[in-house]
């Protein structure tokens, strides 16, 4: 009540306003607001070269001649026979809006030019379908039976501004192939806004200043949503997560499914080398000696500047949001707390005295936890690093912009499936346009492209569907 009379004093809110805002409020935990108020007071979180080291179990894929690690084989072996015998599970956090993109929907929902003209969300859920079809065809190769029902559970984590319009989405466009109770969405949570003493405030005189939580919001989702409790009657081992908008994201990768369990690792990170000090990109390493990721704007420019004997950077290993987490790993640290990374923003707010402020500047900060800081609560931490070409090519920007966007995401999905026809045996003709599309639902890594390219030249654009 105290904490109420402070944000919505009686007399100058309604009785109706203030008890909107009271029920709000039951979902901000007291021990949330007072860890916000002493982060404030501290400010905020810093990392730099004395409290962190390289995280020692990172193994290449490929090593320094381009020869692919000798347990590759191996791996996508393992890996398969886990996805056939429904061990994993694929956890998609998609709760961002497009927004900077200049597009008012989820980002799932965009579409940046392919010749289909398929959305994220779209090539990703054929992907998915084409793995779950490899998958049952390598179970009948090896004797394996699998469960009944979805193979392979799609857990889509959504926010309360994409969430309706994401399901509606899904819905009109028939999952895309997919069977509809192969899905689940889930909401992530949310964190209040707060000035810079602390105290919590109102975006209107009947609603708390409230964002989402973060990436790392989904671990407590997971639980009060009743997922895990799901995914372990399922008997699912592994959780393969990675974020919206990674366009050429290798869904539930056989190989990196297969290192992990073949490596007894309780959560592993997809990890591709930076491209260079100032890349403004989280590092995998050890912080205060556990497991964690130095964000960018967390760690001295010294720290991101330092080189091994090599001369290669010391920390190179770039989290890019494809994770793999064990199933008993959540269930033990699902609820650990997690850190909170402040930015501190300008908000419109109401006032106690109940009037409307526009503030001149930044003067509330919101607060998120990120999804790699239960990397602390980790006993095996690996990670496997993977080339960039290929794994790794995020829409973050609007078009026109320098990197990150839908260009440079055409370009680089495009590159990839010219280098799978030639590698198939095909020929192209660039001359054109340098427009190249392989649907997933005919290859989702280059795989069984011989019958279809073999021998034959193809003129850009394309689009093998």
């Amino acid at each position: 009540m105290m904490m109420l009379n402070e944000i919505a004093p009686e007399g100058v809110f309604s009785p109706e306003e203030r008890q909107c805002i009271d029920e709000q409020m039951a979902s901000c935990r007291p021990d949330t607001v007072q860890r916000l108020k002493d982060l404030i007071a501290s400010g905020g979180l810093k990392c730099d070269a004395s409290n962190i080291k390289p995280l020692p179990r990172i193994v290449p894929l490929y090593d320094n001649t381009n020869t692919l690690n000798e347990h590759a084989s191996e791996w996508g072996k393992v890996g398969m026979d886990l996805i056939a015998s429904g061990k994993v599970a694929v956890l998609l956090v998609a709760g961002g809006q497009g927004t900077r993109l200049g597009f008012d929907h989820p980002k799932g929902m965009y579409d940046v030019g392919l010749p289909s003209h398929k959305t994220l969300f779209q090539l990703q859920a054929e992907r998915l379908l084409k793995m779950t079809q490899l998958a049952r065809s390598h179970a009948a190769a090896h004797g394996i039976v699998c469960p009944s029902g979805p193979l392979i559970l799609w857990c889509v984590m959504t926010s309360d501004a994409t969430h309706q319009a994401t399901v509606d989405y899904f819905t009109r466009s028939h999952f895309f192939g997919l069977f509809p109770d192969s899905v689940r969405f889930f909401q992530q949570g949310m964190l209040p806004a707060v000035d810079a003493t602390g105290k919590i405030l109102l975006e209107k005189r009947n609603k708390l200043a409230i964002s989402p939580n973060g990436n790392g919001g989904v671990h407590q989702a997971l639980v009060d949503s009743g997922l895990l409790s799901e995914l372990e009657s399922r008997g699912v081992e592994y959780l393969f997560q990675y974020s919206v908008d990674n366009i050429v994201v290798k869904m539930v990768d056989p190989v990196l499914m297969g290192f992990v369990h073949c490596n007894s690792a309780d959560v592993c990170a997809k990890v591709v080398p930076k491209a260079h000090a100032d890349e403004p990109v989280g590092v995998v390493c050890l912080k205060d000696g556990r497991p964690g990721v130095a964000e960018y704007s967390e760690i001295t420019p010294a720290a991101r500047s330092l080189r091994d004997d090599n001369g290669q950077l010391l920390y190179s290993a770039s989290h890019i949001c494809i994770n793999v987490f064990s199933v008993p790993f959540l269930r033990k640290n699902a609820l650990q707390p997690l850190p909170f990374h402040l930015a501190f923003k300008k908000l419109d707010y109401v006032n106690p005295q109940g009037e409307s402020i526009i503030p001149p500047g930044p003067n509330a900060y919101k607060a998120e936890m990120f999804i790699f800081d239960i990397f602390q609560y980790a006993e095996n931490m690996m990670c496997l690093m993977v080339p960039r070409k290929g794994e790794f090519s995020p829409l973050k920007n609007p078009r026109g912009s320098r990197a990150d966007c839908p260009e440079t995401c055409l370009s680089d999905l495009s590159s990839l499936h010219i280098e799978w026809i030639k590698k198939a045996g095909g020929t192209v003709d660039a001359s054109d346009s340098s427009l190249c599309e392989i649907s997933p639902l005919v290859s989702v890594d280059g795989e069984n492209l011989e019958p279809i390219v073999s021998g034959r030249s193809f003129r850009l654009p394309l689009h093998i569907s």
